[in-house]
């Protein structure tokens, strides 16, 4: 899945008529568009972060922009980011690497010593543990819980 959402932003970052297109049917529907990451500017957590948060803000953009373009590839991208399952560990991993990125941010931080690390450790694993028995509050796996009807449709749009 993160390989074929590193493709998606590989396609709008190698077409600027699709990028236009795409800011352009956002602005026109009052929809949120993200700039999506490019690979070598982070750490691969971040990157990866980085890259789920874009493309799950901008997701009901990208979503139009899929529906409404005559290309192959575009439309392939529609139908990943459509399928539920996909969402699902989309937005679980989204909340994931969130935790990981802020866990490795601190611990590369200046005010953390390795007297701390044992403490920083044990904080993190309590993190993960909680986000397999629940959503974390605020993330992306409980906003797509509540943006989701009974007939998987989420914003409208059928997954």
């Amino acid at each position: 899945l993160i390989g074929k959402l590193t493709g998606l932003a590989t396609y709008f970052h190698a077409s600027a008529v699709s990028t236009s297109e795409l800011e352009t049917l956002a602005e026109e529907n009052g929809l949120s568009v993200r700039r999506l990451p490019k690979y070598f500017e982070v750490r691969w957590a971040q990157f990866t972060h980085s890259l789920l948060d874009s493309i799950l803000s901008s997701w009901q953009a990208l979503i139009k922009f899929c529906s409404t373009t005559d290309c192959a590839q575009g439309k392939s991208f529609g139908k990943i980011l459509t399928n539920k399952e996909n969402m699902q560990l989309l937005c679980f991993l989204g909340d994931l690497l969130f935790l990981l990125s802020n866990f490795q941010k601190r611990l590369q931080s200046d005010h953390i010593t390795i007297i701390d690390l044992p403490d920083e450790v044990t904080k993190f694993q309590k993190k993960l543990a909680d986000l397999l028995d629940k959503p974390m509050i605020g993330g992306w796996e409980e906003a797509l819980k509540h943006s989701m009807t009974n007939n998987s449709t989420s914003h409208g749009i059928q997954l």
